[in-house]
């Protein structure tokens, strides 16, 4: 662990990892904290990808698995590197409250305890199926998986061909619920010609669902988030700015969503990128503007929900609050720079991620051939 002033903000930005190429922490969703202090994140290391904690206080890192390969299966069928026999940070979300870490590796959902690193088989998935980003419910019962049908990535088109494939050949995904205590698993939804890749419990309530249900990327006005209402069977779609939005994730208090997304309906703010707060009934609460220029990132929030933290949508660069004031206004400040080069896709993005006491803001960075995490206090 070693320490530095950044050059903007004047903030001390903490460096945690130094070793082992790839170390990335979990993303989207509001549990990848063991607690206040202590994060979970993959890395590679000796031809493997290992899970591991840091503790934010003293740097220590601690080996929590023996991995069995490099990356997890959608890696290696999108195209990108690795052997697909393994899990990484995209296939694991950590209990804040029980420090248990869950992950996908292969074909298993386990479980391992971050203190006692005493480790448990969940459940064994089919074939059939590959796994979509894992989440984690808020009462730490149930880890949620985006079953995707291994057919939809039967095409060399990336990710913009398996949205198209599952959509017309009208491939069903799956929401599967696996209970933490290891007494099986439930199936949660069924969706037909939608590719759910994203998908996450309300923080409050196991009742409702935040999902990307993605059809063909060419049908512009088809909306991208929705609510599923797994207690009635409903879902509805979220009103953001412009139909196919980006990343998004629940507020802490289960009310809403944020999102972000750019605008290009040719109207006043064409060509800029928007920050949007919305109801979970689908409402729009507040949006905000920003360019052009714009820049693609990802955003997570304050655990008042008062304040939205971007990796790179003001710019490419620099981690940056916003603190909504009114209508379409909003107060922004940069906390540090990150520096990361964005280029290699999702892992090399910086993606911060908030702890739950609010007083840490963890995020990556890929400079000179390696991908390490820090952070930073601001709150």
């Amino acid at each position: 662990m070693s320490s530095a002033r950044d050059p903007e903000s004047g903030r001390e930005v903490h460096r945690l990892t130094a070793k082992r190429a790839w170390n990335v922490h979990p993303t989207y969703h509001v549990n990848g904290f063991l607690d206040d202090e202590r994060i979970a994140f993959a890395a590679q290391d000796e031809g493997a990808n290992n899970l591991y904690t840091c503790d934010l206080r003293s740097g220590e890192i601690q080996q929590l698995t023996d991995g069995k390969g490099t990356t997890y299966a959608l890696a290696k069928l999108a195209g990108e590197r690795g052997d697909g026999k393994g899990t990484d940070a995209f296939h694991m979300a950590a209990g804040y409250r029980s420090h248990q870490v869950y992950f996908v590796e292969g074909s298993e959902v386990r479980g391992v305890d971050a203190d006692s690193l005493e480790e448990r088989l969940l459940c064994t998935l089919s074939d059939e199926w590959v796994v979509g980003v894992v989440e984690i419910s808020g009462d730490e019962e149930m880890v949620l998986l985006p079953l995707l049908p291994r057919e939809c990535f039967t095409t060399p088109d990336g990710l913009a061909g398996f949205i198209r494939r599952t959509d017309h050949l009208n491939l069903t995904c799956r929401l599967l619920g696996v209970r933490t205590d290891g007494s099986g698993t439930e199936v949660l939804w069924n969706d037909t010609g939608r590719f759910v890749g994203h998908a996450a419990f309300s923080p409050v309530s196991r009742r409702y669902v935040l999902a990307d249900r993605a059809s063909d990327p060419d049908n512009r006005s088809d909306p991208l988030l929705w609510i599923i209402d797994l207690e009635t069977g409903e879902k509805w779609p979220l009103r953001t700015r412009t139909p196919k939005t980006g990343h998004s994730v629940w507020l802490w208090d289960g009310s809403g969503a944020v999102t972000h997304g750019v605008v290009t309906d040719g109207g006043e703010f064409d060509g800029a990128e928007y920050i949007q707060i919305i109801n979970r009934d689908g409402t729009p609460r507040w949006v905000g503007y920003h360019g052009p220029p714009r820049y693609y990132g990802h955003c997570h929030v304050t655990p008042d929900d008062r304040v939205v933290v971007t990796d790179a949508i003001f710019r490419p660069d620099a981690i940056t609050v916003v603190r909504p004031t009114a209508k379409e206004r909003y107060e922004a400040e940069v906390v540090c720079v990150h520096g990361t080069d964005g280029s290699f896709g999702q892992r090399s993005h910086a993606h911060p991620h908030v702890s739950p006491d609010g007083r840490w803001i963890v995020f990556g960075a890929y400079r000179e051939g390696r991908k390490d995490l820090y952070a930073v206090r601001w709150a």
